[in-house]
């Protein structure tokens, strides 16, 4: 009798192990499916993806991505390997990292950036995204003849208020902001967008505080319309081109 219960609970082991070894090939090959039509979509070249992590996780790995686009809009970008996790049983949330993104924007370089060590949490509901939540160690910019260096503990935080609206928040601590300021500064970005669509419109209030004391320094509503943001009326940046939106 017992040694007819001790086989029937090896069985019972067994089968469950085959139960979820096929769940997690389905939502293995779910994921390197969706991520190759997202490449694809987007004209994203990459050398190599691979998903692997049995049993505990699902991790991807896209392998030198290549976002260099046709039309020259972006004359430089490079991207380091991406690293892709997510928990089995929870696939609306994917974290996502790699060690590099560094951009030139348009052939005269009036607009590049760096950007190390990021790690990104993505979380979906329904299809659509919900929040993100990313962080870096570290960021350099140049603007037209306008560079900020060494722009550190980097938090980025966007997430979904109602059906066609976001919440946008973003911090970072920064030297040589200002010409009249040489000290630490926290810059802060706090506003709404709409839906991440073709006709991208919001606004966001740009704050940059001293660290040490947290006396505000400079404030600037930004207005974006139709995916430019104007600083003043003044167009700065056109989001369609440098995110193919």
């Amino acid at each position: 009798m017992k040694i007819f219960s001790f086989n029937r609970i090896i069985i019972l082991v067994l089968a469950i192990l085959l139960i979820y070894s096929i769940y997690w090939m389905f939502i293995s090959f779910q994921l390197k499916s969706q991520l190759s039509s997202n490449l694809e979509r987007y004209n994203i070249k990459y050398n190599d993806l691979r998903v692997t992590g049995y049993p505990y996780r699902i991790s991807g790995l896209i392998v030198n991505p290549n976002l260099n686009r046709s039309d020259n809009s972006l004359s430089n970008i490079e991207i380091g390997n991406i690293k892709i996790d997510m928990n089995p049983f929870d696939i609306s949330k994917l974290m996502m990292r790699t060690d590099k993104i560094n951009s030139s924007f348009n052939e005269d370089d009036s607009l590049n950036f760096f950007l190390n060590d990021i790690q990104l949490r993505l979380s979906m509901d329904k299809g659509q995204i919900y929040e993100i939540y990313s962080i870096s160690n570290n960021m350099s910019l140049n603007l037209g003849d306008y560079n900020i260096e060494n722009i550190k503990k980097i938090i980025f935080k966007m997430n979904k208020v109602n059906e066609n609206g976001y919440r946008v928040f973003f911090t970072a601590v920064a030297l040589n902001v200002l010409d009249s300021f040489k000290n630490e500064t926290r810059i802060l970005l706090e506003g709404k967008i709409s839906d991440l669509s073709t006709n991208l419109n919001g606004n966001i209030q740009l704050n940059v505080s001293n660290v040490e004391n947290n006396d505000n320094l400079f404030s600037t509503p930004l207005v974006i319309k139709n995916g430019i943001i104007s600083v003043l009326f003044i167009p700065l940046i056109d989001l369609k081109e440098l995110f193919s939106f």
